[in-house]
C-alpha cells in the first residue's frame, strides 16, 4: 500500500476515534465531580405540636405560641402512614367533627366554641416528607376552612380550654377565619330552658367579653340576641318537648358597609380592628 494510503487509513481512524468521543459524551453528560447524596426526610412533627395549614396537604410546623391552625395527636413519617382507607388508620386516627354544647347548668352565657375536627394533615411532600393526624377548630361542614387561634384545644387538669378561637360570620351566617372581613362576631350562647334567661343581657355580655363601653353605638359595635335554631345541646333528647328551646345566641354587628378583620374578645382601649 501507498504512502497516501496510509496516511488517509490514519486519518479516517483518528475522526472515527474523535465520533465516538463525541458519542459517548453526548450519552453519558459531561463528567462532573463530587458524590451523589440521598436528600434527608422530614422529620414528622411530635404530638402536641402546633401546624399552621392552609389545606390538608400543606401544613407547616410552628411555634405553639404564635397564631396556628392545628395541634398533632399523632404523626408518621411519609412511608410509614397507614393505609388511609384501611382499619389501622380509623384506629390511629379518629376522623370526625364534635360539636361543642352549651352548659345545660349554666346561669349565664358562655363564650362560643366551634367545632373541632380531626383527620389527617401532611406536610413535606409526599416522598419526604410527613402525615399527622391532628384536630384543629372548623366551621360546621367546613372541616377543609383552617380557623387560626392561639392556645391549645386540649383541656387543662381543670378541664378547661385556653384555646382563643374567635367565631366569626359572614352575614348569610357562614363562619369564617376572623382574620378575615365579617360583619358578625359570635360572643356567647345560653340554653333557655323553662323559661331560665341569663342574669346578664346579651348587651351587658358584649360589653364585658370586649372589655369596653366606648366602642358600642351605632358607628361602632351592635349587641344583638337571637337564637341558633339549627342544633340544640347534647342532652335534649326531646326536641319537642316545650321545657326546652333552641340555643340563644349573642353575637356583635358592625354598621352596614364595614367589616372587622380581627376578634374583638378582650379589645379592651384598642380601635376597633376594621378593614
Amino acid at each position: 500500500m501507498s504512502r497516501d494510503g496510509h496516511r488517509l487509513i490514519g486519518a479516517a481512524l483518528i475522526l472515527a476515534a474523535v465520533l465516538a468521543l463525541l458519542v459517548l459524551n453526548r450519552v453519558t453528560g459531561p463528567g462532573v465531580r463530587g458524590q451523589a447524596f440521598a436528600l434527608p426526610a422530614l422529620p414528622p412533627p411530635a404530638a402536641g405540636s402546633c401546624l399552621l395549614h392552609s389545606g390538608a396537604f400543606d401544613a407547616a410546623d410552628v411555634p405553639c405560641d404564635r397564631q396556628h391552625t392545628a395541634e398533632v395527636i399523632r404523626s408518621w413519617p411519609a412511608a410509614r402512614v397507614p393505609a388511609v382507607n384501611g382499619e389501622a388508620w380509623r384506629a390511629a386516627c379518629p376522623t370526625g367533627m364534635t360539636t361543642p354544647s352549651t352548659d345545660l347548668g349554666a346561669t349565664n352565657w358562655t363564650a362560643t366554641a366551634p367545632p373541632v375536627a380531626t383527620s389527617i394533615l401532611r406536610g413535606g411532600g409526599p416522598v419526604l416528607g410527613w402525615a399527622a393526624c391532628a384536630r384543629y377548630p372548623s366551621p360546621a361542614f367546613r372541616p377543609d376552612l383552617a380557623l387560626r387561634y392561639r392556645g391549645t384545644l386540649v383541656p387543662d387538669e381543670r378541664g378547661m380550654v385556653t384555646a382563643r378561637v374567635g367565631t366569626c360570620l359572614l352575614a348569610g351566617g357562614q363562619q369564617i377565619d376572623c382574620t378575615l372581613p365579617h360583619p358578625v362576631e359570635r360572643l356567647g350562647e345560653f340554653r333557655a330552658v323553662a323559661g331560665r334567661r341569663p342574669v346578664d343581657s346579651c348587651a351587658q355580655f358584649a360589653r364585658r367579653t370586649v372589655g369596653s363601653n366606648g366602642v358600642f353605638g351605632s358607628a361602632g359595635l351592635v349587641a344583638v340576641q337571637g337564637r341558633d335554631t339549627s342544633r340544640r345541646p347534647a342532652g335534649d333528647t326531646d326536641e319537642r318537648s316545650g321545657d326546652s328551646d333552641p340555643v340563644s345566641t349573642c353575637d356583635v354587628h358592625v354598621a352596614a358597609g364595614r367589616a372587622l378583620v380581627g376578634s374583638v374578645v378582650g379589645l379592651g382601649g384598642a380601635p376597633l380592628p376594621f378593614g
